[in-house]
């Protein structure tokens, strides 16, 4: 996971973890996270399969102060 203060600004890491299935079309995973207020988070992930690599992320979304 990652969190910046403006959307559009660079992105600095928080926390990550690792979810692996071998031989599988789907894999799922989730987390349950406490996080400050006034910043945009977001998830980004890194897939792998055969060889094959790529990452995405989710648009940034606001979480307001308390």
């Amino acid at each position: 996971m990652e969190r910046a203060k403006w959307e559009d600004k660079e992105w600095e890491y928080v926390t990550s973890w690792h979810k692996e299935n071998t031989d599988a079309d789907l894999v799922s995973t989730s987390k349950k996270l406490e996080v400050e207020g006034d910043w945009y988070y977001r998830v980004r992930c890194v897939h792998s399969a055969d060889g094959d690599m790529s990452d995405s992320a989710t648009d940034g979304l606001y979480v307001e102060k308390p």
